[in-house]
């Protein structure tokens, strides 16, 4: 299946009413009545920037596009079009480039930037459901488009995509320094006030143009919006843009990874540089000793930046615990942790642990019989059976309170199994000869004496 982003109805464009202190209420059953201006109570929370790309807008106009996407088991075909971002809505799904180049683990919530010369494949891993948000070129009128459309942005800009979850009168700040943004709605309501004061209230499956700054108020508890915003112009020296640059210089960039304002001449403002679009920045795979040119600096199947800031892993070993399982591996196939070779603390390597039938390395106690799957092993027993010897008595009771081999039916080998030993006739598991009359306590039961008392002594020859 080939998906293109279309111009659907998933976008709610926002009225404008200079003067008012008014609520348009997009997508929902909502009604509020509005004070000017943002409610001050409300706690400011920061944004993080979940992916992000430098584009390059050529002149004419350009619009946010939005699509949603079910992604079957046939998986998905993402032909190039505009720089654009794919997010993951639900379930998660495998994002290659058709070059080979790139791999990305997307899961709820997680975002990719995909660049406009290349087509992307998208492999589901069970039920996934995906939204792209997309910068067009040459946007259609205003009337089909979803946003915008938005002029005067030609030149090289920074492109964010922030996600933020609200709570009631948390508050988040958009900043769109090109006055070109969009903000998504993917759960609950929110208030979105514009510099005229005017406020709109947006519902889930929505979404709204933004503005240089806009405030978003959480209106329902567990909110969670997504916002794409341009950035200023990234400038040389002269304060323009020069023809063919290919990317602002970044020669004299701070030990940080901002750029520095050493180099004579040089004005605008400070831009981070993703060389490879693996979500590191070419500061931090310095930091980290990765290739800044090579998305997948060891070629584990893991970009370098899901290795650093989803998985914890290291972007320079295919083995970052050296457990002997590829960080792969750990994280497509096992659900391990790649930076703990012993993912459920239990005291046997994730590696070990898929050694052993029915161990899962992420459980602790795999059989749920009281005994970690760790210590099942040093014992003998099976850490995918409570009761190993099948003698009646859980592993765990053998060990903690009897003091019985949990791999053996009969541990004393007196003819009695365990169980029946400690329930019926109260004798030593551990001991043959319970009442030391030298006669077994098997003996003694089977032909009818008292194996707790030497005074009743078994059968004589």
């Amino acid at each position: 299946m080939d998906l293109r982003w279309k111009y659907g109805q998933f976008i709610s464009r926002r009225l404008l009413v200079p003067g008012f202190a008014v609520a348009v209420v997009i997508g929902g059953s909502h009604e509020a009545t509005l004070g000017q201006g943002a409610d001050n109570s409300a706690r400011v929370i920061s944004a993080p920037v979940i992916a992000q790309q430098v584009v390059d807008v050529p002149v004419g106009s350009v619009a946010f596009i939005v699509t949603e996407q079910t992604v079957d088991a046939g998986g998905l075909n993402i032909p190039g079009t505009g720089p654009s971002f794919l997010v993951g809505t639900s379930g998660s799904a495998l994002v290659k480039d058709d070059a080979g180049e790139r791999a990305v683990l997307l899961g709820a919530h997680e975002a990719t930037a995909l660049a406009a010369d290349r087509t992307y494949q998208v492999e589901p891993l069970g039920d996934a459901s995906l939204l792209g948000i997309e910068l067009r070129w040459n946007a259609p009128d205003s009337a089909a488009s979803v946003s915008g459309p938005f002029s005067d942005l030609a030149g090289l800009r920074d492109m964010e995509l922030l996600r933020a979850e609200l709570g009631q009168e948390e508050q988040m700040i958009v900043d769109s320094e090109s006055g070109a943004g969009l903000l998504v709605v993917l759960e609950g309501t929110v208030l979105v006030e514009d510099p005229f004061g005017v406020s709109s209230l947006v519902a889930a499956g929505n979404a709204i143009e933004l503005d240089d700054s806009t405030p978003v108020t959480g209106i329902d508890p567990g909110s969670v919006v997504l916002a794409v915003t341009l950035g200023e112009e990234l400038t040389n020296g002269s304060g323009s843009a020069d023809e063919g640059d290919a990317a602002p210089d970044l020669d004299d960039a701070g030990s940080d990874g901002s750029a520095g304002n050493s180099q004579p001449g040089r004005s605008g403002p400070a831009v981070q540089v993703d060389t490879d679009g693996d979500g590191l920045y070419d500061d931090e795979e310095a930091a980290f000793g990765s290739d800044s040119n090579n998305i997948d600096s060891d070629q584990d199947g893991l970009s370098d930046g899901d290795e650093v800031h989803t998985y914890g892993s290291s972007p320079t070993s295919m083995d970052t615990d050296g457990d002997m399982l590829p960080d792969y591996n750990e994280v497509m196939q096992q659900g391990t942790d790649p930076a703990n070779s012993d993912t459920d603390g239990d005291g046997l390597s994730d590696h070990d642990e898929l050694s052993y039938s029915g161990a899962d390395p992420t459980v602790y106690d795999s059989d749920g019989d009281g005994l970690s799957d760790g210590d099942e092993v040093s014992y003998g027993s099976s850490p995918d059976s409570s009761d190993s010897d099948g003698d009646g008595l859980s592993d765990y009771d053998e060990v903690t309170i009897y003091g019985s081999n949990p791999d053996s039916a009969d541990g004393d080998g007196d003819g009695l199994w365990d169980y029946n030993e400690v329930t019926d006739f109260m004798t030593d598991p551990n001991d043959s000869d319970t009442d030391d009359d030298e006669y077994s306590d098997g003996v003694e039961i089977n032909e009818g004496y008292g194996p707790l008392d030497p005074a009743n002594p078994g059968p004589m020859n």
